[in-house]
């Protein structure tokens, strides 16, 4: 999700999963002391986890499953993957995510940042065929499930991958199972958090005390943390962060942030090796630092150094740069309104953005503990987006600014994040 955020916003950024599918994760409750990875996949498929009873494993009584929804007694037709988003594990790291975006396209993102590439596809029970950037190229990747029902796709000389998947995505809501979990998390291993569809981090379980916060590009932070049965508590550089552990009919921990209500899905990434991944530093660019190019004037807060620092903004390949309105949290509670304003050298406006909502409750906004506790969340709107929409040549605009209603101000800062 982003590159450069702190934890807390990260850990929710609009940001901080969805249904299960099939070949893929139905993880049931793991104790903390099971170290092997393996604990985390004694469930197979989301059809035979419907079935059996809550708490209950089946490993040893459900057939193993072979495509979205199917198992060897019902042979798949439609494929092994639904629409809906994928970890793509390889030699014990995660290598590329996939989105299926509906039954015939889609496109790639690697987890390193850089790049990514569309793709049309066709599928059957046993393999897939991969239309990467063009019709005419044709990759066919023969799949199979493994001994937990995980979706392998054999890609050739790039060699064999393990498909995780991480939930369906688009904006939806999630509720937080009644169902206390207990000891939720397989530890060491590694789960990826996705608020209302969309994919904000990945939780890497290094041992029963320390964890990393990792984002595409391989950007993230380490801290320490407690779990119990019903609870987790990330004691960060900037204070505890609480979350309430439920687990869902699939045996998925789902977490709630106390005080902020955002809640995050987790599910298991099978094959990725917590000691195989490393945590990269942060890119350091000295003429411009993407994280706050702004400065607050006359109720309003403007952009640094434009339009270089709109051009850097959008250049970043593969990614949708947001800026992120971190707001009060007590004055948005009824919506709020904001204007994204674009000038050119004259002073004439090439476009004025309006973003207003009456209500907040259901946007799935994230705490930013890091600006002072649960008083302050976080709102992404999208660079692209908005240049779309008015058709705006970055280099024309020589003033950019972002206001509020000066009468019930409610912006505290803007940030820029890969989003």
């Amino acid at each position: 999700m982003k590159k450069k955020i702190t934890m807390s916003a990260a850990l929710l950024c609009a940001a901080m999963i969805a249904a299960s599918s099939c070949g893929q994760n139905s993880t049931p409750a793991a104790s903390v002391s099971d170290t092997s990875a393996a604990a985390a996949d004694t469930t197979t498929t989301e059809a035979a986890a419907a079935t059996q009873e809550p708490g209950t494993s089946s490993e040893t009584e459900a057939p193993a499953e072979t495509s979205a929804g199917e198992t060897d007694d019902d042979e798949p037709d439609g494929g092994y993957f639904d629409p809906g988003l994928y970890a793509a594990v390889k030699d014990g790291v995660i290598d590329t995510l996939y989105y299926f975006d509906d039954e015939t396209s889609g496109h790639t993102e690697k987890f390193d940042g850089i790049g990514g590439v569309p793709f049309s596809y066709e599928q059957t029970f046993d393999e897939v065929t991969f239309h990467f950037g063009s019709p005419d190229d044709t990759t066919v990747m023969p799949v199979h499930p493994d001994e937990y029902g995980y979706t392998v796709g054999n890609l050739g000389d790039s060699g064999e991958y393990t498909f995780s998947y991480l939930g369906e995505t688009g904006d939806h809501d999630v509720a937080l199972p009644e169902t206390e979990a207990v000891y939720p998390f397989t530890v060491p291993g590694v789960y990826a958090g996705m608020n209302r569809g969309e994919l904000m981090n990945f939780y890497v379980f290094d041992d029963e005390t320390h964890i990393r916060d990792l984002y595409l590009g391989g950007t993230g932070e380490e801290y320490t943390y407690d779990l119990s049965d019903g609870k987790i508590v990330f004691h960060t550089l900037s204070g505890d962060v609480p979350m309430t552990l439920r687990i869902d009919d699939y045996f998925r921990p789902i977490g709630e942030y106390d005080g902020s209500g955002a809640i995050i899905t987790f599910n298991y990434v099978r094959g990725a090796e917590p000691d195989k991944i490393v945590l990269a530093e942060e890119p350091q660019n000295e003429e411009y630092e993407p994280a706050h190019p702004f400065q607050y004037i006359d109720s309003s807060w403007e952009m640094e150094n434009v339009p270089d620092s709109l051009a850097d903004m959008n250049a970043v390949a593969g990614r949708n740069n947001a800026f992120m309105l971190q707001l009060d949290k007590n004055a948005v509670q009824n919506g709020f309104e904001a204007h994204f304003i674009f000038l050119d050298s004259n002073g004439q406006i090439i476009a004025d953005h309006k973003v207003k909502t009456d209500s907040v409750e259901d946007l799935g906004i994230a705490p930013a503990p890091m600006l002072g506790g649960f008083d302050i969340v976080v709102y992404p709107v999208m660079l692209k987006d908005i240049l779309d929409t008015y058709n705006i040549n970055i280099m024309d605009v020589s003033r950019f600014y972002i206001a509020d209603d000066p009468d019930s101000p409610c912006i505290e800062l803007v940030t820029i994040e890969q989003y």
